[in-house]
């Protein structure tokens, strides 16, 4: 339990500096809208590692233009399927939250799938709405 607790808390305490960063990196994507590594670095800082592909809609629009981005992944190492799962839920929120901050207009959704194909955790974000991570 005591692990689990901490888990928690080390998300609570990574969130607020994921915003941080997708806030600064919104600052960025607006200077040069083309270049999303700064997103990819962040939501695989935020997904333990797991290398993600991020897919928008238009392909090649501008970030205000974006109304679709998939994001999706694979966790080979088993390093995401480690962690507790409320804590993973809670990374997935802040990894939605971190691509609206790039795409606001976007609808997103995450997946992350464990080395075997099965899903790991998964969600979606509509512009002005609450992540819902499953």
């Amino acid at each position: 339990m005591e692990a689990a607790q901490t888990a928690v808390v080390a998300a609570q305490t990574a969130l607020p500096g994921a915003q941080a960063t997708a806030q600064a990196g919104a600052t960025l994507v607006s200077v040069a809208v083309a270049n999303a590594q700064p997103l990819v670095t962040t939501l695989q800082g935020l997904m333990a590692g797991v290398p993600v592909k991020v897919t928008i809609t238009p392909d090649g629009a501008e970030a205000q233009a974006v109304t679709s981005v998939d994001i999706e992944g694979t966790d080979q190492l088993g390093t995401l399927g480690q962690v507790d799962p409320r804590a993973r839920q809670a990374a997935a929120s802040a990894a939605l939250l971190a691509a609206a901050q790039y795409y606001p207009n976007a609808s997103i959704a995450l997946k992350v799938n464990d080395a075997s194909g099965g899903a790991l955790i998964s969600g979606s974000l509509a512009p002005g709405q609450s992540p819902r991570v499953q």
